[in-house]
């Protein structure tokens, strides 16, 4: 094909694969976790309220992360609803752009073939796939961090004047990425540019970064929602979004979220499955000399890697970790990872490569047994579609390595992508069910709805979760930084009751046991799921007698 058709070629075949893993079932399932749910619901009250400012659940400031996922939730629920799709679909949206983004870049940067596989990598990595699907803030900070990254990587390249362009797409990109999770959209991006600019001696092309504009222009961007919030709730939302969810979140355990030192390495290595084996390959490849050569592969090599160390150390040192924190990493792995496959295309079977074969193969059928086992457990599933996957994964582990080492590589490749693209499909319509069940009150919620009389809230009793928060449009509970209040004892939940004449609660069927046997409510039960239990509850006719 000529180079026109071949980029069609391409970016139709990238498209396809994100319709695949980006969007296949994408509003078939609940909102889950507490995340989801809490970031839709404040969406939908700042489009209910036509508010673009002010961040709320309940009502009440919610000031944990800042305004993009919300607008961008907004603009979507407006389009598509306010549902699952709506919420999801931006997530859904940037994957695709980011992936797009490092094809255009490695395309640019080495070669047309060299993008592509990148891309590919990146579309099929797990955990790239897993947050695309996801309503919350991760991936629109990916999305915006890998946009600023690759423009820094074209302005970089490129000496000519134009090039400064660039720089300044970066600086509103990151800008971007402020208004997505807070400072960090600024600080890893600083880090990880000045340690590559220190290492390389790019810090002397500061002048053609036109820095001054590049302020302005990030500052601009930024304040645009900063600048009107902070005026409207001063030192309230100064406190709690500054102070406690970036100070606090980083030197303290106040959120629950601990995690050893070597916490987010695994994640790393398991977040670029099945293309992990390549991934050490490619570090275990870097020497020091690669560095100052002006060979555009090794640059961008070195550049990956410390867009992958800077964060990780970083993250690492957090007092509070969760997986989709090193979300912004995985465009650098999806770069290295496309360098080792360009070589597997390019150039002779060397012994790393090899190892990579077989640790590839051996790993597919391990994570696929591994899940299986997982679902039995944890998901209660029927053996039906764990056997599936199980064969899946031994076919695509088998026929990989059988491609491999008769030096197919662009067959074993493809056996990948599809062997990937197939067992999303069985995870979808097989386990996604029972994850729904376990991480999701939806029908609970739905039962609360239908029962809910005028002025009936919900609170939670040793337990709530937040998929009540959305699916019940947030009739629960909440204080003045829109956290839902639950009640810790039998004495503040009758408190609760007898001021509010009847509430709906939700709690743990072991709770729930000893709940009724207290003489000083009157509990009618209207609805379990899993080990949850929803009621209402009255205070007790006269004071010592259960009715």
């Amino acid at each position: 094909m000529n180079m026109r058709a071949s980029e069609k070629a391409a970016i139709a075949a990238l498209l396809a694969m994100s319709a695949v893993f980006f969007f296949y079932r994408l509003g078939s399932f609940a909102l889950i976790g507490p995340d989801e749910p809490r970031y839709a619901q404040v969406a939908r009250e700042m489009l209910q309220r036509r508010d673009l400012i002010t961040p709320t659940i309940g009502g009440h400031l919610w000031a944990e992360k800042p305004v993009l996922t919300y607008w961008l939730m907004m603009l979507s629920m407006s389009l598509v609803g306010v549902n699952e799709w709506g919420a999801r679909l931006p997530s859904a949206l940037l994957a695709m752009l980011t992936a797009l983004a490092v094809y255009a870049a490695g395309r640019r940067l080495i070669s047309q073939r060299f993008g592509f596989l990148s891309a590919v990598v990146l579309i099929t990595s797990v955990m790239f796939a897993g947050f695309a699907h996801a309503a919350s803030t991760d991936m629109p900070l990916s999305a915006m961090m890998a946009l600023g990254m690759c423009s820094f990587l074209l302005f970089e390249r490129e000496p000519s004047a134009r090039a400064s362009m660039w720089m300044l797409v970066a600086y509103a990109c990151f800008a971007l990425a402020v208004l997505a999770k807070g400072l960090v959209g600024i600080v890893l991006p600083a880090g990880i540019i000045g340690t590559y600019g220190l290492l390389t001696g790019q810090w002397r092309r500061i002048r053609d970064a036109r820095l001054s504009l590049g302020i302005a222009i990030f500052l601009a961007v930024a304040s645009s929602w900063y600048g009107p919030v902070i005026a409207r709730h001063g030192w309230t939302f100064i406190d709690e979004f500054f102070i406690s969810h970036h100070f606090q979140r980083f030197v303290t355990p106040k959120f629950h979220h601990p995690g050893p030192p070597y916490y987010f390495l695994p994640v790393i290595l398991l977040g670029l499955f099945p293309w992990t084996a390549f991934l050490v390959s490619a570090i275990t490849r870097l020497r020091w000399s690669d560095l100052k050569r002006g060979d555009p592969r090794d640059r961008l090599r070195w550049f990956s890697s410390i867009w992958i160390l800077v964060p990780l150390v970083f993250f690492s040192l957090s007092q509070s970790k969760l997986p989709g924190y090193i979300l912004p990493v995985l465009p650098a792995g999806a770069f290295l990872i496309g360098d080792e496959l360009d070589r597997l295309l390019t150039t002779r079977l060397d012994r790393r490569l090899t190892i990579s074969l077989y640790a590839t193969s051996v790993l597919v059928i391990a994570v696929g047994a591994s899940g299986v086992l997982y679902a039995r457990k944890e998901l209660s599933v029927s053996d039906g579609g764990g056997i599936t996957i199980l064969g899946v994964a031994m076919v695509t582990g088998i026929v990989f390595l059988y491609w491999g080492l008769k030096r197919r590589f662009r067959w074993a490749i493809a056996v990948i992508v599809l062997g990937s693209a197939v067992a999303l499909v069985i995870v979808a319509r097989s386990y996604l069910p029972a994850i729904e069940s376990k991480e999701s009150l939806r029908r609970l919620a739905q039962i609360a709805l239908r029962e809910m009389k005028p002025g009936e809230r919900i609170i939670g009793y040793y337990a709530f979760h937040h998929s009540l928060t959305f699916y019940t449009n947030a009739r629960s509970f909440y204080d003045e930084k829109g956290n839902v209040i639950v009640a810790r004892s039998p004495e503040e939940l009758l408190d609760r009751v007898r001021r509010e004449g009847s509430v709906l609660c939700v709690t743990r069927d072991d709770v729930f046991e000893d709940l009724v046997k207290d003489v000083r409510f009157r509990i009618q039960p209207l609805g379990r799921q899993r080990r949850m239990v929803l009621m209402r509850i009255r205070p007790a006719l006269k004071e010592g007698k259960h009715q």
